[in-house]
């Protein structure tokens, strides 16, 4: 298992005359899943082109996805499934997304915050007694 992603950059549509990054490997969505070890769980329909760039932008430009990858492109399960996540949650792609979606492939973060006063939650009672009590202690007030 992979951390999760929770904030990826939206894509960004770009022409074909912009200066584009250099293109370090070409793939599609059947190849990333070999490579991820997973199955490809959808056939036929449009077989988009992706390309993994230097960079952090991930953008389109006609029928094609750039992914950025950062420095260098390394085919390895992480990576591979790294871009099938940006493909699935950020380009909304659907063969990536039915490939990914339910397998608990990616973990997530855990929880920040404060931690816990017991085993569960008090209710609305408890709480205004605790805050009776800390106002007429002086605490807090």
């Amino acid at each position: 298992m992979i951390p999760f992603t929770p904030l990826i950059p939206a894509p960004r549509i770009r022409s074909a005359e912009n200066d584009l990054p250099r293109v370090l490997a070409r793939v599609d969505v059947p190849e990333l899943c070999a490579i991820a070890g997973i199955s490809c769980c959808v056939s036929g329909g449009e077989r988009r082109s992706v390309a993994c760039v230097v960079g952090t932008d991930h953008f389109a430009v006609d029928r094609d996805y750039f992914v950025g990858v950062g420095d260098e492109w390394v085919r390895n399960q992480t990576a591979a499934l790294r871009v099938l996540e940006v493909l699935a949650h950020s380009f909304h792609d659907y063969a990536a997304r039915e490939c990914v979606c339910g397998k608990r492939l990616f973990s997530l973060p855990k929880r920040r915050g404060r931690p816990l006063k017991g085993v569960r939650a008090q209710t609305a009672r408890e709480r205004m007694a605790a805050m009776r009590l800390r106002k007429r202690s002086g605490v807090g007030a």
